[in-house]
C-alpha cells in the first residue's frame, strides 16, 4: 500500500513537470525573436542589448576616412623646384623633385613638417641619405598630396611619416603611414624594403591608363627586396585594398596581387599583414621566392578578408617555407563592410558608408535613436569574368547611404534569411554618440523603405504640398511658400536686404510660415528678411551661410532654438532680437567660434560668446585596456576608466591625433593611474586639465608643446613624471596637492624646465 502511494506521488510529479515543459515550449514558440549574429550580443524575448563589436572600435578604411581632408583652397600647390616651408627642392628629369639634406638644407635637423602641400605633379626623390650622420631628421607630411615618393632601400638617418595623405606610389624604407589613400596609379602602390608600417590605409583603383594609353597591371604592395640587404620590420595593420583587374580580358600579366611578397634580391625576416581587407588581383595573396634560393622567415598573414573579384584564387599555390598563413582567419569575406558613420547637424542627416566585396546581392537595416527603421540593398561585387566594361566607380565600394535624422545612436545589421526564410540579423556597425545603453525590441518591427540617397531636408520635392506664393528674393535666389508652412529658399549668393519701405515678398503671409529651409549655395541672409514670423518654430541654415543680416529674425517670438553652420562669420545687430532663443547648436570648432562677429542687441546666448547647447559626444573610442575616451563638441576630451592608458608614439599615435588642435580641456576620471607617453603632446589648444587623485605616473612627452597650458594642478598621488612631459609647454603656475617633502620625492625626468621653473604652490 505504501509503495503504491509513493508511486502515485512520483507519477503526479512527472505529470506536473511535463505539463510545465509543454507550457514553456508553447510560450517560447510564440516569442518569434529574430536571430542576431554579432559575436556576443545576448538575446531576450523583449530587448536585445547592443554592444560594440570589433569593427565599431577599429574602423575599416574607406575613401572618406583616409587621405587628405582640407579644402582645395588651403593647399600650397608646388609648380616647380624652389623653396617650400624653408626647405629647398631641386628639379630632375621626368617630373622629379630632389630633396637633399647633405649638400642642401645643411642646417636642418629634427622635425620637418609639410602640411597642406600639393606635390601631385612630381615624384619626390630623396638623395644623399647615406651621407647624413646624427641629424635625426623626421620628415612629416600632414594632409598632403603626393604624386610619388622615393627614399632609400636601406636603413637611414631620416624617418618619414605620412598622416592623412593622398599618395600615388611609395618606393623606399623607414616610413610610417597613417590613414593615407593610395590609388589612381599604373605602378605599384607600395614597394617597401625595411622599417615600414602602414596603418589604417586604403589602396584603390589601380588599373588605369599608362601615359602611352595601354594598361599595366600592378600590385597593391610589392616586396622584392634590395641587393645585399634584408627585408625586415614590414607591418600592414587594418588596411584595405580594392584593386580589381579592370582590363583582365587583354592582360598578359599572369600574376597581379593585392599583397605581393616576391623576394628576388635578398632574404626576409619579419613581414606581417594583419586585419586587412583585400579584393582584386590574379591571386590576391602571393608569397614565394620564385626559386631564387632565398630565405623567408616570419612572414605572416592573419585576419585577412578576401573579396570575390580576384581572377584566379585567394593564394598563389606555391608558398615559400617560413611563410605562415593562418587559414582559420584568411578567408573569403561573407558579409558587408560598414565603415564611416557621420552626422550633419545643420542638415539633420546621418550617413553610413557600406561596401560589398561578396558576389551576392545584400540587404541591410538601420535602426536609429528616433525609433525609425530603414531597409536598403546593395548589389553584388562582380567576379573577374563578370567585369566587362566596368569602371572602378561601378563597383559597390564605399556607397553612401543617408537618412534624414541627426541620430543619438545608429545600429546597422546585415539582413539574411535561413532555410526556413527566418530573418537573421548580423551586426555590422554601431555608433553611439550619447551615454545611454541601447536596447532594441526586434519583434514585430515595421520597416521604412528608403532609396540609397534619401532626399535632403532642403529638397523641395520632399514637401508634398501646393504653393501659396513663389518668386525671387535675391539676384540668384528664388523662394516657394507651401500651404503646409514651409518657406524654402533655393539658389546661390545672398538674398536681398529689406527695410520698412520694402518688406520681404512673404511678409503679408508670415502667419502661415512655421519653418524656413535655406538651400545649399546661398551664402547670405539679408536684413529684415524674416521679420515678425510669429509662428516660426524651426530654421535650417546650410553650411556656406556666412552672414545673417541686421534684424533678420527680429520678433520671431516663438523661435527658441537655432542651429548655426560653421561658416557663419557675422551676425547683424538685432538679428535675433525679440525671439525666445534659449539653445544654440553650433557646428564649427572653438577657433571658428572665436572669429564670429556678433553685433549688439542680440540675446545673451549669442553675445556672451557663442556657446554650444548641451555638449554632445562627437567621437569616442578606447585608449587603454580598461579606459575609454570621449570627445565633446565643446572641445572637452574625457578619459574614463581604471588603470593605465596605452603608450603612444609616432607609429602608434593617439586616437585623437587628427583633431588634437580642437581640444581645449581635458578631464580624467578617478581610477586612472598612468597616462602614457605622448598622450596629449602637441595639443596646442589645451588650456585646462583636471587630473585624478589616483594618478601615479605621467608619461614622457605627455604635455609636450601644449603651448596654451599655463597652469596645472598635480595630485600628491603622483610619483613619476617622464622626460619631456612638459617640454615646450606654456606652464607658468603649478598647484601641488601635497607637501614640499612629498614634492621632493617625485621622480621628475629630464627636459621639464617649464614645470621646474613654474611658480609652485603647496596645499599642505
Amino acid at each position: 500500500m505504501q509503495a503504491n502511494k509513493f508511486l502515485r506521488k512520483i507519477m503526479s510529479c512527472l505529470m506536473v513537470f511535463c505539463f510545465l515543459l509543454i507550457l514553456t515550449y508553447i510560450s517560447y514558440s510564440n516569442i518569434n525573436i529574430k536571430d542576431i549574429i554579432d559575436n556576443n550580443t545576448p538575446l531576450s524575448s523583449e530587448l536585445t542589448v547592443i554592444k560594440p563589436q570589433k569593427n565599431d572600435k577599429k574602423i575599416i578604411p574607406d575613401k572618406y576616412n583616409t587621405g587628405s581632408v582640407a579644402p582645395e583652397s588651403s593647399y600650397t600647390f608646388v609648380e616647380s623646384s624652389g623653396i617650400y616651408n624653408n626647405i629647398s627642392f631641386s628639379s630632375r628629369n621626368n617630373n622629379k623633385l630632389a630633396l637633399d639634406f647633405f649638400y642642401s638644407n645643411k642646417t636642418i635637423s629634427g622635425d620637418v613638417i609639410f602640411e597642406n602641400y600639393d606635390f601631385t605633379n612630381f615624384t619626390i626623390m630623396m638623395i644623399n641619405e647615406g651621407s647624413i650622420k646624427e641629424r635625426n631628421i623626421n620628415l612629416i607630411f600632414n594632409n598632403c598630396k603626393l604624386g610619388g615618393f622615393s627614399s632609400s632601400k636601406t636603413d637611414g638617418p631620416i624617418s618619414y611619416i605620412f598622416n592623412n595623405c593622398d599618395i600615388v606610389s611609395f618606393n623606399g624604407s623607414n616610413a610610417t603611414f597613417n590613414y593615407c589613400h593610395f590609388g589612381g596609379s599604373y605602378s605599384d602602390a607600395l614597394n617597401v624594403y625595411r622599417n615600414v608600417t602602414v596603418n589604417n590605409c586604403y589602396i584603390s583603383d589601380m588599373s588605369v591608363s599608362t601615359p602611352d594609353g595601354t594598361f599595366a597591371h600592378t600590385d597593391g604592395v610589392q616586396i622584392y627586396g634590395a641587393k645585399d640587404s634584408l627585408v625586415t620590420n614590414i607591418n600592414f595593420n587594418n588596411c584595405r585594398f580594392e584593386i580589381p583587374q579592370l582590363s583582365c580580358a587583354t592582360s598578359s600579366c599572369y600574376i597581379n596581387a593585392c599583397l605581393m611578397v616576391q623576394l628576388e634580391f635578398c632574404n626576409a625576416d619579419g613581414i606581417h599583414f594583419n586585419d586587412c581587407y583585400i579584393n582584386g588581383g590574379g591571386y590576391s595573396i602571393y608569397a614565394w621566392d620564385k626559386n631564387f634560393g632565398l630565405t623567408l622567415n616570419d612572414v605572416t598573414f592573419k585576419n585577412i578578408n578576401v573579396g570575390c573579384v580576384r581572377r584566379y584564387g585567394q593564394i598563389y599555390p606555391k608558398i615559400s617555407n617560413g611563410v605562415e598563413i593562418d587559414y582559420e582567419t584568411v578567408k573569403d569575406t561573407d558579409k558587408l563592410y560598414a565603415s564611416t558613420v557621420t552626422r550633419d547637424k545643420t542638415k539633420k542627416e546621418t550617413s553610413i558608408i557600406i561596401s560589398n566585396d561578396t558576389n551576392t546581392d545584400k540587404n541591410f537595416r538601420i535602426y536609429t535613436s528616433s525609433g525609425s527603421i530603414y531597409d536598403f540593398s546593395i548589389e553584388k561585387c562582380p567576379k573577374s569574368n563578370e567585369v566587362g566594361e566596368m569602371t572602378f566607380e561601378d563597383f559597390p565600394f564605399d556607397r553612401k547611404y543617408t537618412i534624414p535624422e541627426f541620430c543619438e545612436w545608429i545600429v546597422c545589421f546585415e539582413v539574411n534569411n535561413d532555410e526556413n526564410n527566418k530573418e537573421i540579423l548580423s551586426q555590422i556597425r554601431y555608433m553611439n554618440w550619447g551615454t545611454e545603453t541601447v536596447s532594441l525590441n526586434l519583434n514585430n518591427v515595421s520597416v521604412t523603405n528608403a532609396s540609397p540617397i534619401l532626399m535632403k531636408p532642403q529638397d523641395i520635392t520632399s514637401i508634398n504640398s501646393s504653393t501659396l506664393l513663389e518668386g525671387t528674393c535675391g539676384k540668384n535666389v528664388t523662394f516657394k511658400l507651401y500651404k503646409t508652412g514651409e518657406l524654402v529658399l533655393k539658389g546661390s549668393g545672398s538674398t536681398y536686404n529689406y527695410n520698412s519701405q520694402n518688406y520681404a515678398p512673404w511678409y503679408n503671409l508670415s502667419s502661415k510660415i512655421t519653418s524656413i529651409i535655406v538651400d545649399e549655395g546661398i551664402t547670405g541672409i539679408g536684413s529684415l528678411c524674416f521679420k515678425g514670423i510669429k509662428n516660426l518654430e524651426s530654421i535650417y541654415l546650410p553650411e556656406g551661410i556666412t552672414t545673417i543680416g541686421n534684424n533678420c529674425f527680429i520678433n520671431c517670438s516663438n523661435l527658441s532654438t537655432v542651429s548655426l553652420p560653421s561658416t557663419v562669420t557675422k551676425i547683424g545687430s538685432y538679428a535675433f532680437w525679440g525671439t525666445s532663443l534659449s539653445k544654440v547648436d553650433y557646428s564649427g570648432t572653438n577657433d571658428q567660434k572665436k572669429e564670429i562677429i556678433i553685433l549688439p542687441k542680440n540675446p545673451s546666448i549669442l553675445t556672451d560668446k557663442l556657446t554650444y547647447s548641451t555638449p554632445q559626444i562627437t567621437k569616442n573610442g578606447q585608449c587603454g585596456k580598461d579606459i575609454n575616451w570621449s570627445y565633446y563638441n565643446d572641445g572637452t576630451l574625457f578619459l574614463d576608466g581604471t588603470g593605465a592608458t596605452y603608450q603612444f608614439n609616432s607609429t602608434n599615435p593617439v586616437p585623437w591625433s587628427d583633431f588634437r588642435d580642437e581640444i581645449v580641456s581635458v578631464k580624467i576620471s578617478d581610477g586612472i593611474t598612468n597616462l602614457g607617453s605622448q598622450i596629449f603632446a602637441k595639443c596646442h589648444g589645451i588650456t585646462t586639465v583636471e587630473l585624478p587623485s589616483t594618478l601615479a605616473t605621467l608619461g614622457s612627452n605627455a604635455f609636450m608643446c601644449c603651448s596654451r597650458l599655463t597652469n596645472i594642478s598635480l595630485p600628491n598621488s603622483i610619483t613619476t613624471i617622464g622626460n619631456y612631459a612638459f617640454h615646450d609647454s606654456g606652464l607658468k603656475e603649478t598647484s601641488y596637492i601635497g607637501t614640499t617633502q612629498e614634492w621632493e620625492n617625485i621622480t621628475i625626468g629630464s627636459n621639464n624646465d617649464p614645470l621646474i621653473n613654474s611658480s609652485i604652490t603647496f596645499s599642505k
